[in-house]
């Protein structure tokens, strides 16, 4: 399992290769598949609501929770469901303050079969 918290931006293709993410140039020229499975954690002291990583989520699956509130009084940000997460990671770059950690499985190797 990868994980990976985006801190700093000091340049986006050089943050996203330093957590584990292909680069940006390859993302856009297709050079890598995405991973089938992936998900979030959403640090609720850090999380403000400000539905960023809503609008930048490619497969549309991160929502606020209306049903809490942080310590702070906002609704934190959380994943709609278990599936369609592909843990990309664009979410965590796109959060400007630090409060979601993506994870995603390995790709799995092939085994020759003899």
């Amino acid at each position: 399992m990868l994980a990976c918290q985006i801190v700093a931006l000091s340049g986006t293709s050089s943050v996203i290769s330093a957590c584990g993410f292909p680069s940006i140039k390859n993302y856009l020229k297709g050079g890598f598949i995405m991973p089938v499975k992936g998900w979030i954690e959403v640090n609720d002291l850090y999380c403000k609501g400000c539905e960023l990583c809503i609008t930048a989520c490619p497969v549309d699956v991160i929502q606020l929770d209306s049903s809490r509130l942080t310590s702070k009084g906002y609704h934190p940000a959380m994943l709609k469901s278990d599936e369609g997460c592909t843990g990309c990671g664009i979410c965590a770059v796109i959060c400007p303050d630090a409060a979601i950690t993506v994870f995603r499985e390995p790709k799995k190797k092939k085994v020759a079969t003899a």
